[in-house]
């Protein structure tokens, strides 16, 4: 399931951040009636559309970071991604948690408490580039 929304969340925004490609002549320039001037510039009143709404680095960072976690989240105990997935990414409370899976409050944070351990060290390495023996020094 986390991979499938994933791929949607991915997918969502390529839609709505890739611009469309435009029509070029044989001479490589864009074709008249786009949103281009002869001189191959935006025209004016269109460059303001075609803004991003942040920087393509961020977008990219951002895609890797899901990516990781998604990786770190499929390396945890079938359990254990199970709960992190409602409580963090479904936003589902505590208690619900509690009566859905059966589990006290104190094993329930226990659970959380590890799995939140175990991919902070995951993310550090997959995503933060760091190990162990560089956080040392």
């Amino acid at each position: 399931m986390i991979g499938i929304l994933k791929h949607k969340i991915v997918d969502h925004f390529r839609r709505t951040t890739r611009d469309p490609l435009r029509h070029f002549d044989r001479q490589g320039s864009p074709s008249p009636d786009e949103d281009f001037l002869p001189t191959g510039q935006w025209k004016p009143e269109m460059a303001a559309l075609h803004v991003w709404p942040e920087k393509p680095d961020g977008l990219l960072e951002r895609k890797e970071f899901w990516e990781a976690l998604a990786a770190c989240v499929e390396k945890l105990p079938p359990r254990a991604a199970q709960i992190f997935t409602l409580r963090e990414m479904d936003d589902v409370g505590m208690d619900e948690i509690c009566r859905r899976l059966h589990l006290t409050p104190t094993n329930l944070g226990v659970i959380l408490h590890r799995t939140r351990k175990q991919l902070r060290n995951c993310l550090a390495v997959r995503y933060f580039g760091r190990n162990r023996e560089t956080e040392a020094s």
